[in-house]
C-alpha cells in the first residue's frame, strides 16, 4: 500500500529525528520494539493486527516525550509507543489505525470554524467515545491471550526443568518438543470467533461504564476541539509527542456516522473476519442502551455534577463552544 506525500513526509520527518539520537538510544529503543514484536505473537489476534499494520506501512517508533502509554496519529499512519511498551497498548492503537481506514476517526486539526460549525463538540466526543471503546476492548483482548499463553509456557517450561531435574532419560526428547511448540510452531491456545466476539462486546459496553477512562477523553478531546476552534491558551493533556509536526495540516475527516448502523457496525469489524457489533437492532440508535452510552458522558449530562475545578473550567469551555458554533 502506497503513502501518501504527506505520511511519507511525516514518516521522513520522524526518521531524521531516529537518526539523531544516540546509539545507546537507538539500540535500546530496537531492543523494545522487538520485544513488543514477539509480545503481540504470543495472541492469535495480536499477530493478525502486527502482520495487518506492517502490510499497510504503519510506522511503529518509541517515544520518550508521551505522557500517553502510545498513541496513533490520526491520517499520518504512525504509531508511538511510550517508554513502558506493551501488546496491549500496540493492539488498542493498531485498532485505531484500522478505524482511520475505514474512515471512522474523525479529524478536526487544521479545520476551518465553518467546517467545525457542522461538527458540534458533542458529536466529535461521542464518536471518540465509540472508537476508543473499541480499541479498548481490542487491546484487553489481546492482553488476556497474551498473559494465558505465557502461563502455558511458563508451565510447560517448569516441567521440563522438574524432568532435568530428575535426571528423567525422556528429558532430550521432552526438549526437542518443548522447543518445537514454542518456538518453531509458537503453539497458542486457540479462541473461537464466538468467544472472541462476546469478550470484546463485553468489554466494549464496559469502557461506558468507567468513568475515570470517559472523563479522561471528554477533557482531553474537548480541548482538541475548543483549540480547534480557535480558543486559546488550552493544553491539551497527553499532547506532547517527540514526532510532531506544527505546520502539518490534514483534510478535515468526519468520521464514524453514530446515526447510521452501517457506520457504526464498522467500529465491531475486526479484520474483516468476525464483527462484535453485528447484533446491533436495526433502530439501535434510539435504543435505550444507545441513549445511555451518550448520556453516560458526564459533559453531556445536565445532571451530573462537577465539582473538580477543572470540570467546572471544562462546563464553561462546553459552553462556550457552543456559542461560538451558534455564531
Amino acid at each position: 500500500m502506497r503513502l501518501t506525500a504527506i505520511q511519507k513526509q511525516y514518516h521522513q520527518n520522524a526518521d531524521d529525528i531516529i537518526r539523531n539520537h544516540s546509539k545507546e538510544r537507538k539500540l535500546l529503543d530496537k531492543s523494545r520494539l522487538a520485544e513488543l514484536r514477539s509480545s503481540m505473537k504470543k495472541s492469535i489476534l495480536g499477530e493478525k493486527l502486527l502482520k495487518w499494520a506492517d502490510n499497510n506501512d504503519i510506522k511503529i517508533v518509541i517515544d520518550r516525550k508521551t505522557e500517553a502509554g502510545g498513541y496513533y496519529q490520526n491520517g499520518l499512519k504512525l504509531i508511538g509507543i511510550g517508554t513502558m511498551p506493551s501488546a496491549e497498548t500496540l493492539a488498542h492503537e493498531i485498532t485505531h489505525a484500522i478505524q482511520d481506514e475505514y474512515g471512522l476517526l474523525s479529524s478536526i486539526d487544521g479545520t476551518s470554524v465553518d467546517e467545525l460549525k457542522k461538527h458540534t463538540v458533542q458529536n466529535y466526543m461521542v464518536q471518540t467515545h465509540f472508537t476508543e471503546a473499541a480499541a479498548f476492548a481490542v487491546g484487553k483482548f489481546v492482553d488476556k491471550e497474551v498473559q494465558q499463553n505465557i502461563r502455558i509456557l511458563k508451565k510447560d517450561a517448569d516441567k521440563l526443568t522438574n524432568e532435568l531435574k530428575k535426571g528423567n532419560k525422556g528429558f532430550l526428547i521432552s526438549a526437542i518438543k518443548f522447543y518445537f511448540k514454542h518456538t518453531v510452531l509458537n503453539s497458542r491456545k486457540h479462541i473461537s470467533s464466538k468467544e472472541i466476539k462476546e469478550d470484546l462486546k463485553d468489554r466494549f459496553i464496559n469502557h461506558f461504564r468507567n468513568s475515570y477512562i470517559t472523563r479522561f477523553y471528554e477533557d482531553r478531546h474537548l480541548k482538541i476541539f475548543a483549540k480547534n476552534i480557535g480558543i486559546k491558551d488550552i493544553k491539551i493533556p497527553c499532547g506532547t509527542f517527540e514526532y510532531d509536526m506544527e505546520d502539518l495540516k490534514l483534510p478535515y475527516k468526519r468520521g464514524v456516522n453514530l446515526n447510521n448502523k452501517k457506520s457504526v457496525l464498522q467500529i465491531g469489524n475486526i479484520l474483516d473476519e468476525f464483527n462484535f457489533l453485528d447484533d446491533l437492532p436495526e433502530n439501535f440508535n434510539k435504543s435505550a442502551k444507545f441513549r445511555k452510552f451518550k448520556t453516560n458522558l458526564s459533559l453531556l449530562n445536565s445532571n451530573e455534577p462537577w465539582t473538580t475545578e477543572n470540570e467546572i473550567k471544562n462546563k464553561l469551555l462546553f459552553r462556550q463552544i457552543k456559542h461560538l458554533q451558534k455564531r
